[in-house]
C-alpha cells in the first residue's frame, strides 16, 4: 500500500474558488507527471522487498542453528553476518525507494483535499448528483482515511514482513521430511515470537482506533444497522 499523507483536519471551504480550482488542476497535473517514476519505484521496491524477506528468513534460520544454502537466499555466504548485512542494505534501499514515491503521494493527497474543499461549497454540491449526501459521507470517512493512509500504512510494513517470513518458514517445514527438525522448529518459534512483538508495536503505534461507517450511509446498501462511532487519533504512548 502507498501512503496518502492527508492532514488530520478536514479541508475547509475555499475563500477563493478560482484559486481552489487552480490548485486542483495543478495537483492533478503533478500527479500525472509523477506517475511513471512512482510506478517504476514501486516495481523496484517489490523486488527489493522480496530480497529483504529472503535475507530475513535466512537470518532467522541461521540464528536458530540451521544450515542453509547461501544462493537460495540471495547471499554470498551462509553466515549471520552476511544475512544481516544484506538485510540492512536492502532495507536502506527500500526506504530510499519509498521516498522517491513522495511526490506522487503528496500530489494525490493535495488533489483529494482540493476536491473535498471545493465540494464544501453548496453551489458545487448542488450541481453533483447526490452531492450533499456524498459530502456527508466524506465528512464521516475522512478521519479514518487519513489515519489509514498515514499512520496505519507506514506501521504495517514490518508486520507484513514478519508475517511473510513466518509463512516461508512454515512452508519449509511442511515441505521437509523431518517432523522432529528442532532447529527449524526453533526458527519458526523465533519468527512467531517476533511477529507477536511486531503486532504489539503496531497496536501501540496506531492506537485503539475505531472506524465505523455511520448507519445513514448504509441504509441503501445494507439491511444491517451500524451505529455511528467516534474515531480517535492514534496514541503517542510508547509500548511498555
Amino acid at each position: 500500500m502507498q501512503r496518502l499523507p492527508l492532514a488530520w483536519d478536514y479541508p475547509k471551504p475555499p475563500s477563493d474558488p478560482k484559486a481552489a480550482k487552480a490548485a486542483l488542476v495543478k495537483a492533478r497535473d503533478d500527479l500525472q507527471a509523477a506517475r511513471e517514476e512512482n510506478l517504476a519505484s514501486l516495481k523496484q521496491w517489490n523486488e527489493v522487498h522480496g530480497k529483504a524477506i529472503n535475507a530475513e528468513t535466512a537470518l532467522t534460520l541461521l540464528k536458530a542453528g540451521n544450515k542453509i544454502k547461501a544462493a537460495e537466499f540471495g547471499l554470498k555466504t551462509a553466515t549471520t553476518a552476511a544475512a544481516e548485512s544484506a538485510r540492512d542494505r536492502l532495507d536502506a534501499e527500500g526506504r530510499h525507494l519509498v521516498e522517491t514515491c513522495a511526490p506522487f503521494e503528496s500530489a494525490a493527497a493535495r488533489r483529494l483535499s482540493a476536491a473535498l474543499a471545493i465540494l464544501e461549497a453548496d453551489a458545487v454540491a448542488s450541481r453533483i448528483p447526490d452531492g450533499r449526501v456524498r459530502r456527508e459521507e466524506c465528512h464521516a470517512l475522512y478521519t479514518c482515511v487519513a489515519h489509514l493512509g498515514g499512520t496505519v500504512t507506514i506501521a504495517m510494513g514490518p508486520v507484513v514482513r514478519g508475517h511473510v517470513v513466518l509463512g516461508r518458514l512454515l512452508s519449509i517445514y511442511q515441505q521437509g521430511k523431518n517432523e522432529q527438525n528442532q532447529p527449524l522448529i526453533n526458527a519458526i518459534l523465533r519468527a512467531a515470537r517476533r511477529l507477536h512483538e511486531l503486532l504489539e508495536e503496531f497496536r501501540w503505534r496506531i492506537g485503539d482506533t475505531v472506524c465505523i461507517i455511520p448507519s445513514s450511509m448504509l441504509r441503501k446498501r445494507s439491511p444491517w444497522p451500524v451505529s455511528p462511532c467516534p474515531i480517535y487519533p492514534p496514541t503517542t504512548t510508547s509500548a511498555p
